[in-house]
């Protein structure tokens, strides 16, 4: 795992710039790091990398790397597969000077051309420089693991892993997107392609972008190499309809995903909630280890949060070397101002902090950490999911009264909706899929707290083809929280710390397996959600440890707002009013409501507005 960043450029900048940049991601790898810089015709061509060693320690693994006088790289991830290509490189002629996954892309490249891409099992961001055509490719892997970022203002790119290689690129300009606010105050973060700032855009999870060096500003070619709803529309109701032999498949799926991710030249273990997820990750790598697996988990001291108990006894039962922290809010406050900063973009997740804080813990003994990301979106794990399951069954009701709400909008101008009754917003909600409907906070409430005209806050459902309202909401969430929230939090809280987090459970085979296998394998009623994974998971440890209502890996927001003065601060309207960016008298009445509790979400939305500016405060002024 590493971090990277470079540029092509028109304009003056040279290998001091490209190492200024490259510094401001030293925690994405502090063992090594290396600038290359070229000129090649009118163009500057800068490579940056920051290594965080967990393969092939040696100097034989340095980047930026070169196979000849062909190709370059700079790459960050890991492909689990690589020893295989390797060996199949190796009987066709390709020789190999060192024993890491980034000399085997090069190869690859040479040897299939971009094209290789598909054929490697890990997670991945990586620009490649090729000499011989002049061109150079920003290539993410399908799900998003790993984030690239790129800037393209016309006349020079710049890309990176995170954004502040950008914020130090001489050339750049802090232009905020101030017509995503409203977007952001629904969501808590920025998502798919758009980033805070104009002309900065994400590399899409699945996407190759292709530039030709001599001509930047024209040249730029999309390419997408696995787009979800068209991979889910090939492989469902592919797989075994027989419950117990899928339930053994996804055993031995997850047997070797877990095996490829223990593999490394340094300490690996895994972060255990107590959850269904990470307790199965955890009994999976223990049952294939020859060794006890190092666990961590951290607890709360309020009772209503704290699952370290569970955490503890799973660790128990499955004879791992547990570890285990108790945090408190102090520890939270002292993180916050750390999640701004190496965040980059105000991301208001607020279990970040405590991934943050367990991230760093694990850092002592182990480099390499597994988690259980992504089995709640592959596998039907969200409460969301049981009101989709409610509406499959009432579609048919459901589409006579949505008809007549349209009927109600186009006369009066007003939505029916309800902050209280989820089954009023299903049934008269707005012509919106339900899926976007079935939320605590309303679309229209986010705009009243933002000036200036906005663009859509509703995420794009075009691609999604599938009638069950459940399917599509998985789906939904696998392209848009999934990657944008959970995946950019846990990258971001680990690199904080130079941790490489790895998930079994996104191995390419597994969500293949997912898409294959009836609906009712994963969702069987209220009590079953991720039911294949539940009894999965029995086969290791007591049921009376993990059944039971999910509780998320979070902190309390509320206690934290109480009394804080950075906030009051914030809600001045003589600050508001010369950041410009929202409405004085609507962020006055949210704290208001906050304070005598008269709305359920104001804490929710109040975090929000809350972490914006703290991270305005640090980047923008």
């Amino acid at each position: 795992m590493c971090g990277i960043c470079g540029f092509v450029s028109t304009r003056n900048t040279d290998i001091n710039n490209l190492k200024y940049m490259n510094d401001s991601i030293e925690h994405r790898g502090p063992d090594d790091c290396g600038e290359y810089i070229a000129r090649m015709g009118r163009m500057t061509v800068g490579l940056g990398h920051r290594r965080l060693s967990v393969l092939d320690l040696s100097q034989a693994g340095h980047q930026p790397m070169f196979y000849g006088d062909d190709v370059g790289i700079v790459y960050n991830g890991e492909i689990y597969n690589f020893r295989e290509i390797r060996d199949r490189l190796i009987a066709k002629g390709y020789v190999f000077h060192s024993d890491c996954d980034t000399e085997v892309i090069l190869a690859a490249y040479l040897d299939k051309g971009i094209e290789s891409v598909d054929d490697f099992n890990g997670m991945f961001a990586f620009a490649l420089l090729d000499f011989r055509t002049q061109e150079i490719f920003l290539v993410r892997d399908r799900m998003g693991k790993k984030p690239l970022y790129l800037y393209d203002d016309g006349k020079d790119i710049v890309f990176s892993s995170e954004l502040k290689p950008i914020y130090r690129y001489p050339h750049f300009r802090k232009e905020l997107r101030t017509d995503l606010m409203a977007r952001y105050m629904y969501r808590g973060y920025f998502g798919g392609r758009d980033t805070v700032f104009h002309n900065v855009e994400r590399v899409l999870p699945g996407h190759i972008i292709r530039y030709k060096i001599q001509d930047i500003g024209h040249s730029k070619q999309d390419i997408c190499y696995w787009n979800v709803p068209e991979v889910y529309d090939k492989y469902k109701n592919c797989g075994p309809d027989d419950f117990a032999t899928a339930k053994e498949e996804l055993r031995e799926l997850l047997c070797k995903a877990v095996k490829r991710r223990l593999i490394a030249d340094v300490p690996v273990g895994t972060f255990l909630s107590g959850g269904i997820d990470s307790s199965l990750i955890t009994a999976i790598a223990q049952a294939v280890s020859d060794q006890k697996i190092k666990t961590y988990s951290i607890g709360f001291y309020n009772d209503k949060d704290n699952e370290a108990n569970y955490a503890s006894k799973v660790a128990d039962a499955l004879g791992t070397d547990h570890h285990e922290l108790y945090v408190d809010e102090h520890n939270y406050r002292e993180m916050l101002d750390d999640m701004c900063y190496y965040f980059d973009e105000p991301h208001a997740d607020n279990s970040a902090i405590p991934t943050m804080l367990v991230s760093k813990f694990a850092r002592q003994d182990v480099t390499v950490a597994l988690s259980g990301d992504a089995g709640d979106e592959l596998f039907c794990g969200y409460d969301s999911y049981d009101k989709m399951a409610y509406m499959d069954k009432m579609y048919p009701y459901a589409k006579v009264t949505q008809f007549l709400a349209r009927g109600i909008y186009r006369i009066t101008g007003k939505h029916i909706k309800s902050k209280r009754s989820d089954k009023i917003n299903m049934f008269f909600g707005q012509p919106l899929s339900v899926t976007q409907l079935l939320t605590k906070y309303d679309i229209d409430e986010a705009e009243q707290y933002v000036l200036g005209e906005q663009a859509g806050i509703a995420f794009d459902e075009a691609d999604l083809r599938e009638e069950s309202y459940q399917i599509r909401k998985m789906l939904l969430d696998q392209i848009t929280f999934m990657t944008d929230d959970i995946l950019a939090k846990v990258d971001r809280a680990s690199m904080r710390f130079s941790l490489e987090c790895r998930s079994p459970l996104l191995d390419p085979d597994i969500i293949k397996f997912s898409y294959s296998i009836p609906q009712k394998f994963k969702y069987k009623d209220k009590k079953h959600k991720k039911y294949i994974l539940q009894e999965l998971l029995a086969d290791y440890v007591p049921r009376k440890l993990f059944e039971r209502p999910k509780h998320g890996f979070c902190m309390s927001v509320r206690s934290y707002l109480d009394d804080n003065d950075d906030l009051r601060k914030y809600i001045e309207p003589s600050y508001l009013k010369k950041q410009g960016l929202f409405d004085a008298e609507a962020i006055k009445n949210l704290y208001s409501s906050f304070l005598t509790h008269s709305y359920r979400e104001a804490h929710n939305v109040l975090w929000k507005f809350y972490v914006f500016q703290m991270w305005y405060e640090r980047f923008m002024t």
